[in-house]
Formats: structure tokens, sequence, C-alpha cells
């Protein structure tokens, strides 16, 4: 066994390559849902629970020590909400637009105040529950699909923060238990106005997964390299099959996927060293992973439309192609020209401000 502790680092490229794998695999999965075309991904939606057991594990790693040191929650809060905001709001504004041009210029039935409460609700990253048919319903986030995650992303980093002084290894315990527990019940859900409280159980076991391995290991001596890259490798290979096996899994087998492999990955993943080049492209695969997921269903929406209006049908297999190839690229485009110079900006402000309070506190404590 290695005796080197877990790497201090937000970047682990082997898991920034499976996270940009699972994201386009996600991509395909929901081929079926918006053009019936399931032989392709039919059981990537589990690939959620790995995103939320990575954010435990990561955010541990990246935030442990400083918030056990007397950083601020608050700052914690801030840092995240300017991580994920920038392409929640960019999102919104794609989907919103597509339908006010559907309704103002093709005559497309849908009433004002549910245009205007769908956007306030996505700007503001809350759920519509009982959104109308006409928008999306009953997406709890007609506009954007999959942003529910990205609610529950924010909900349970709220609430791993507020709690971070009483975080035991028992309390995790317990609440991992208790998920797992629900989950095994009731189901896997989250994005709809019936499921939508499945949703909870979901990321709180998946997130303190990624929170409880990286507790254990840093108290241990974690896994050598050496067997860390095999076990990555294989486990990783499995995962493939599980995600494009061409039936589609019952939740059971995705829970017991996410609370028992999930963190598995993560762990290995994060011993795994790559050459220069292979970094390279994982660090890359990392980045494009959170547009690439929260800007396809958006992206979508306007390829699927435009294309319907120019050939007057829809084709499965060409809007396929056609997203496969559209979807990085404005994700890559979005991420250069808008994401990182937006949250660039953000957190020099974020910073200045934080350095202006440390001067004013110390001039009143002299």
């Amino acid at each position: 066994m290695s005796m080197v502790a877990p790497k201090a680092s937000n970047h682990y490229a082997a898991l920034d390559a499976l996270r940009g794998v699972a994201a386009l695999s996600v991509l395909l999965f929901h081929f079926d849902e918006w053009l019936g075309q399931k032989w392709l991904a039919p059981n990537a939606r589990f690939a959620v629970d790995f995103f939320f057991c990575l954010s435990g594990y990561v955010l541990s790693a990246a935030y442990d020590k400083k918030i056990n040191d007397g950083w601020a929650k608050s700052s914690f809060l801030l840092t995240r909400l300017i991580r994920l905001f920038p392409i929640i709001i960019l999102g919104t504004m794609i989907s919103a637009l597509y339908y006010f041009i559907r309704v103002y210029k093709f005559g497309y039935s849908l009433d004002y105040d549910v245009q205007l409460h769908a956007l306030v609700l996505g700007l503001t990253n809350l759920p519509f529950l009982n959104a109308p048919k006409a928008i999306g319903g009953p997406q709890v986030f007609p506009l954007n699909g999959p942003q529910y995650t990205l609610f529950l992303e924010l909900a349970v980093n709220l609430f791993w923060v507020a709690t971070h002084r009483v975080s035991s290894l028992y309390f995790i315990a317990v609440l991992i238990a208790a998920s797992f527990g629900l989950m095994c019940l009731f189901g896997i859900g989250g994005d709809t106005t019936e499921t939508f409280w499945l949703g909870l159980p979901r990321v709180v076991g998946a997130f303190y997964l990624g929170v409880l391995s990286f507790r254990l290991e840093s108290r241990t001596y974690g896994i050598d390299e050496r067997y860390a890259w095999g076990l990555f490798v294989a486990i990783s290979a499995a995962t493939a099959l599980f995600f494009y096996w061409p039936s589609t899994m019952p939740d059971i087998s995705g829970v017991i996927w996410g609370f028992i492999v999930s963190p598995i990955i993560v762990v290995c993943g994060s011993r795994v060293s790559l050459s220069q080049r292979s970094k390279r492209v994982g660090i890359i695969l990392g980045q494009l992973s959170y547009p690439i997921y929260a800007l396809q269903f958006p992206i979508f929406l306007w390829i699927n439309g435009v294309y319907q209006q120019i050939t007057g049908y829809r084709d499965p297999i060409t809007l396929m192609i056609v997203l496969v190839f559209v979807v990085p690229t404005i994700s890559w485009l979005v991420l250069r020209f808008y994401d990182e110079p937006v949250r660039k900006y953000l957190n020099k402000i974020n910073h200045r401000h934080r350095t202006r309070g440390s001067v004013a506190g110390g001039n009143l404590t002299r």
C-alpha cells in the first residue's frame, strides 16, 4: 500500500476524461427521449450518480480543510454559484428565446405568464412544479430538463457546508444508508413533478459516498497506483458496457451501480497518473463535460426546430449525427468565450470584495 495522501487538487485527469465521456453518453441517452432512439445508451441516465459522487469527493478534497480552518460558508456557496450559474443562465435564455420565437412568429399556443414563470424559475435555478405540457411539463425544469440535477447539486452543497461541523463518519453513514433504503423502495427520480422528491435521496446518497470515500482514503494508506490503474480501467470498461447495454436496466441496477461501483471508480481514478498528452485530453474532456451536459437540451431545441422548419419533417438519424458534432463544438465555444471569461471576471470581483472586507475588518480591530 502507498502512504501517499490523496491529491489535494481539483484536477484528476483520469476522472475528468471519464466525466467528459459520461456527459456525451447522457447526450446519447437523451436521443431516446427526444428522438425515439433508445438503442444508443439506454442506461447512461445513471451517469448522474457518478457526477454526484465525484462532486462529493472533489469538493471534499478542495474545501474540507479550508472550511475546517474557518473559511466562511458564504464564500464556499458564492464559489459554487459562480461555477454553475453562468451556464445555467445561458441555457435558460437559449430555450426561452426558442419558445418566444415559436409563440410570436409561428403562432405556437403558450400563455405569456407561463413563459415568464418558466424563465424566472429557470434563471434562479428553482423547480417549476406542475409545469404545463406546452412548455415541457411535467419536467420540473421545462426550459432545460437536465437542470434538475444542478438544483440538486446546489441543494446538497448547501446542506454539506451547513452541516459540516457535525458531519462525522457516523452521520455520513446514516445519510447514505437512509438514501440507499429510500431508493431501493421507491426508485430513482427527480426530473418530473411526480418524482421530484426522489431526487433528494439520490443526490444525498451519491454525494456523501464521495465525501465518505475521501474521508476514509485520507485516514488510510489508500490504494497503490499500480492496482488503481488496473481496477480503474476494468471498472470503467464494465461501466461502459452497463451504460450501452442494448436494453434498459431497472432502477435497482442503477442504485447498486451508483452505491458500489461509482465510489470505487472515483477513488481509483484519483490515483491514476496519465502521460502529459493524455492528461491534456482528459482535462479538456472534463472542462467540456459541464457545458455539454447543461446545454445539450437548449441546443437540441434549436437544431430540431430549425431543421424541421427548413425540411418540413423530422429525420432522427440526421439530427443525431448533427447533434453529436454540434453540441461539443458549441460547448467548447461557450466554454472559451463565455463561461471562462465570465467566471474569471466574477471571481476577480469576489476576490476584491473579500480583500476589502478583510482590510476593513483589520482596521476596525486596530
